[in-house]
């Protein structure tokens, strides 16, 4: 380690920082990565929580205006969650890069894991099911419609009413007949102010989710040669210790997670190989003795 001229000091706890340089000193390598519980994948907020970070309330001010403070699919003001279609866990960068896949460039511009545009408004029974990937909505109709139908995918429940529960207040509501929640079609539409829905590949992406988990074969779950749940060190705003994050022990994020990893290291490699080609071009072409 170079020598330091009078000028530079220890600093001790309780010094107060100012602006300069600092130097870290450390016996070991430093790691940078952060990893906690992921207590809930989608679930931002019940309506009327306190807790919320400034950004989150925003986007949950504008989904709640978007959606005519309802559950889309039942239409009930009580028990509202603002859910995530693509869980807030894989932060920022995770959601632009999903819908920049499943819906382009244009529409993932200034997304961010709060964003309106991912998340729709549900009743906590529902957000539940969406939340487990055990409810779908597979897009019908016209391409440029909003028009879905509702799969469940829940192999237990396969006769859910459309509620998501066959229970209320604790009573079995067996006196009341409720449409069934499979194969139930609504179409979405804004209520108020100026947010836009989330665009259908949100809807098909979350949707593939559903059926990796329902009917993934064991050979696509336990792929070779993969390594996953590895959290990338995060700074600033869009980082915080709250329980937005997963961790080794909580197992993929989402289904197709693996199989993503499997492609993304695939890309990696054949991004070497091309380099190393294209090293060893430049490196024929230099006349010897230079």
């Amino acid at each position: 380690m170079q020598c330091r001229d009078p000028s530079w000091w220890e600093v001790v706890q309780g010094d107060p920082l100012h602006p300069g340089i600092y130097e870290f000193d450390t016996a070991g390598p430093i790691v940078l990565s952060k990893i906690s519980k992921c207590k809930s994948h989608s679930q931002t907020s019940l309506i009327g929580s306190d807790s919320l970070e400034p950004n989150a309330t925003t986007f949950l001010n504008q989904i709640r205006q978007r959606d005519g403070n309802r559950c889309v699919v039942t239409g009930a003001e009580l028990s509202l969650v603002a859910s995530h279609l693509i869980p807030k866990c894989l932060g920022t960068d995770g959601a632009k890069g999903i819908v920049t896949r499943f819906s382009g460039e244009q529409a993932a511009q200034d997304i961010n894991k709060f964003d309106p545009r991912i998340m729709i408004l549900l009743s906590d029974t529902l957000d539940t099911l969406v939340d487990l990937y055990d409810l779908g909505f597979y897009h019908v109709g016209d391409i440029m419609g909003n028009t879905f139908a509702l799969y469940n995918f829940k192999a237990d429940s396969p006769d859910l009413p459309i509620t998501g529960t066959g229970y209320q207040s604790g009573f079995l509501m067996a006196t009341i007949t409720l449409p069934p929640l499979h194969c139930h079609q609504l179409t979405l539409s804004v209520q108020g102010g100026t947010t836009s829905l989330p665009p259908k590949g949100v809807f098909d992406w979350h949707y593939l989710q559903c059926a990796i988990k329902r009917f993934g074969t064991p050979a696509y779950k336990n792929f070779l040669n993969i390594r996953f749940f590895v959290h990338p060190f995060k700074t600033g705003s869009d980082d915080s210790d709250s329980d937005d994050k997963y961790s080794d022990n909580d197992g993929p994020p989402y289904p197709s997670y693996q199989f993503d990893q499997f492609l993304a290291e695939q890309g990696k490699r054949q991004m070497m190989r091309e380099l190393h080609e294209k090293v060893g071009q430049w490196s024929s072409e230099v006349p010897s003795g230079i």
